[in-house]
């Protein structure tokens, strides 16, 4: 499991994207009970949390993104609302298989290892960032807003209404205007150059980068990007931290 759980509509909603038997599932926070669950499309894993949306007029939405689609369930029934693209069915699976054994592989049907470590290199070099206007029932047209292709394989991310956040390897942050793409300003973390596995968060006027050293580089909100501090946990940390109480708890390898 490398996704969080999240809190929609009164349920615990838990999204588990697999190589196989992919779900997504949501139990009540009262008494663990499981009160839907549906099936989802199944062939790379997937680490992306869920988020909630709640269109105006409309049902609470849970939204989660896979290698295959992007989708959206009642947060009350789990009934699928949307996606995008067209959902994958069984076959289309079978027909990935081919094409990667046609472009990376000797035509016997079947991937080995070095057929497929070719392909992953392919899907990691089309990575993006892509804002979507969600749709309006299933079969409705889901319209791309904008697409930022400099993002890159493992690249956390933060959203307001103002700006966007984003922090990749190499310790370069980037704010940028959520309803256009625009890079507005680019920076690096001094003092906290590391990878990033931990998501961004936001309190008091804020941001909280956690690197996987354990360095916590606090920026003031905005896209000035200004580094305020940097506070090293000194040891490990890939989990984000939570926000409470006017405090930040972060879970290092050791310690919480």
């Amino acid at each position: 499991m490398a996704t969080s759980p999240i809190l929609a509509g009164g349920n615990v909603v838990l999204a588990a994207e697999q190589v196989s038997g992919s779900f997504i599932a949501a139990f009540a926070s009262t008494d663990g009970k499981l009160v839907w669950k549906q099936e989802r499309a199944s062939l790379l894993g997937g680490y992306s949390t869920p988020v909630t949306f709640e269109p105006r007029g409309g049902p609470a939405q849970v939204v989660v993104s896979s290698p295959l689609e992007l989708a959206a369930y009642s947060a009350a029934s789990g009934e699928k609302l949307w996606l995008t693209p067209d959902e994958f069915p069984d076959p289309a699976f079978r027909e990935a298989v081919l094409a990667i054994d046609r472009v990376y592989g000797n035509g016997d049907g079947a991937i080995d290892a070095a057929e497929w470590n070719g392909a992953l290199k392919l899907m990691q070099g089309l990575n993006a960032l892509v804002a979507v206007r969600p749709g309006a029932g299933l079969g409705s047209h889901v319209r791309e807003r904008w697409r930022l292709t400099r993002a890159c394989r493992m690249c956390p991310r933060l959203f307001s209404t103002k700006a966007g956040y984003l922090v990749k390897d190499g310790c370069v942050v980037t704010a940028l205007d959520p309803k256009t793409g625009e890079v507005l300003k680019q920076t690096r973390l001094r003092g906290a150059l590391d990878k990033y596995f931990a998501s961004p968060v936001a309190g008091d006027g804020k941001i909280y980068f956690t690197s996987e050293a354990g360095k916590i580089a606090v920026l003031r909100a905005g896209v000035d990007l200004e580094l305020l501090a940097v506070n090293d946990l000194g040891e490990e940390c890939f989990a984000t931290p939570a926000l409470a109480n006017g405090g930040l708890y972060a879970r290092t390898r050791q310690a919480l």
